[in-house]
């Protein structure tokens, strides 16, 4: 019998990066006969809202979850303590039935009844910490990572924020997320092309409107594409209207399984982030020797991005230092290799990923 792996997420709407690292990871477990692996999502986020209010219970299939043989928890309350309770009562009797050898949560309070039960009925599985996040989220607390057998970052930034919470710096491993190589996009000469693929937040995590407003500082002959959905898709629209550079921005709204197929032939990504885990984006963007413009947020950039060798760094909500790299594009004084961008992030390629990945459950 090979070793039984539990993974716990929760609050996942089924199209971001982490919803792709756990896809992946289950493949490559999945593929090894020492292992056997199940998935479950305590919490679909938005899945669990209608008209704004909370359903308590879910009837709905997710694609990603059923793609990798997982289930997800239908009952969600809105009352955090209750929540609480029912994924830890829940989660007693998947631990009792699976009985795993390790249990990987991505959920700071999934430490917590996971550390508990163990304790309380004497069992031996190892428990991990596989955050996706940094502390800026604000997303629950770090400090019951101290609860875990070992912690899993996915940046080097939350390595960090890890050994400052308590956890024994040998206890933390640099584990950050898997990319494939791909062909390398050729760049458009006729019309220089930034994108932006992600959550549509105008502010909070995303602040797409530091990107709207660099835009309008650029001169030249430029375009913006914008894709992904979100709840702040209207207000996007909308604020562009009123930009004085509305005519150089496509919006193109929805979640597509191949976003970079609608990205065409991008000279740059754009990203302006508050905060970010390991944003897979940049890893996507410069598999495929895209040169990333990406603000200098808590976690992630740096862990891809040497500033101006494979690609640059601003300050978060500094406009003006966005408009300018924006500018340099535009005019070509950024240009750098496609072939050296690519292969700058060796190290995060899946192949490299493999080699951690069984190495942390052998």
């Amino acid at each position: 019998m090979g070793k039984k792996i539990l993974i716990l997420t929760s609050f996942v709407s089924g199209m971001g990066g982490m919803e792709k690292v756990i896809e992946r990871t289950n493949t490559i477990l999945s593929k090894n006969k020492k292992y056997t692996t199940r998935i479950i999502s305590l919490s679909g986020g938005q899945s669990n809202l209608m008209n704004g209010k909370t359903k308590f219970f879910y009837t709905g299939k997710e694609s990603w979850i059923s793609n990798i043989n997982g289930s997800r928890f239908p009952f969600r309350s809105g009352i955090k303590h209750l929540d609480f309770i029912l994924h830890a009562t829940y989660i007693f009797f998947v631990l009792i039935r699976y009985r795993p050898d390790y249990v990987v949560c991505t959920g700071f309070g999934q430490l917590v009844y996971a550390n508990k039960i163990r304790n309380l009925f004497g069992l031996k599985y190892k428990v991990l910490s596989w955050p996706h996040f940094s502390i800026a989220s604000g997303f629950g607390n770090i400090k019951y990572s101290t609860q875990a057998d070992y912690c899993l970052g996915i940046s080097k930034e939350i390595n960090d924020e890890f050994i400052k919470s308590g956890v024994a710096p040998e206890k933390v491993i640099y584990f950050p997320n898997p990319f494939s190589r791909m062909d390398i996009i050729k760049r458009k000469n006729d019309i220089t092309t930034f994108v932006f693929i992600g959550r549509l937040l105008i502010d909070g995590q995303k602040r797409i409107r530091d990107i709207i407003d660099a835009a309008g500082k650029v001169n030249g002959d430029f375009c913006v594409k914008i894709i992904g959905d979100g709840e702040d898709a209207e207000l996007i629209e909308k604020y562009i209207e009123n930009s004085p550079a509305n005519k150089k921005f496509e919006l193109l709204r929805g979640w597509v399984n191949d976003p970079w197929g609608l990205a065409g032939n991008p000279n740059a990504l754009l990203l302006a982030s508050a905060f970010e885990g390991l944003p897979t984006v940049i890893g996507e963007a410069m598999s495929r020797g895209i040169v990333c413009i990406s603000s200098d947020c808590k976690t992630g950039p740096r862990d891809f991005i040497e500033d101006e060798e494979n690609g640059y760094l601003f300050p978060v909500g500094d406009v003006d230092s966005l408009a300018n790299l924006m500018q340099r594009v535009v005019d070509g004084d950024i240009n750098p290799s496609p072939e050296i961008i690519a292969k700058s992030i060796d190290f995060f390629y899946e192949d490299r990923y493999e080699e951690r990945l069984l190495k942390v459950f052998n």
